[in-house]
């Protein structure tokens, strides 16, 4: 988020709310349970990131950020949406058949 407001694409303001936002999904509230699950970085998660840079233009930290939403969803089948902005991790999670969040991301490289 912090990125997105340096490139001038996200208010201080926005980013302090969705940075809030991600913290509370993260690590959950007095009122909430978390949102997100953490995934081990495992032998399936790493055979699955290589596969995915071998096909896609990823870097090494976003194939292994959809490696572990592959993996993950194959534990559980209602896992089925990616939080990025990157394009390329995108396009890629797309291909892989989730969700993006959020939707209406500009196609900017």
């Amino acid at each position: 988020m912090w990125r997105k407001h340096r490139a001038g694409d996200l208010t201080a303001n926005d980013a302090r709310l969705l940075v809030a936002d991600f913290e509370a999904d993260y690590r959950g509230s007095r009122d909430a349970s978390p949102r997100f699950a953490t995934v081990r970085m495992t032998d399936d998660v790493v055979v699955v990131a290589g596969r995915l840079v071998a096909r896609d233009p990823l870097r090494a930290g976003d194939a292994v950020q959809l490696a572990s939403a592959v993996v993950a969803r194959r534990a559980d089948a209602a896992i089925d949406r990616l939080a990025a902005f990157d394009v390329r991790l995108r396009d890629a999670a797309a291909t892989e058949g989730f969700t993006l969040l959020p939707s209406g991301v500009a196609r900017e490289r």
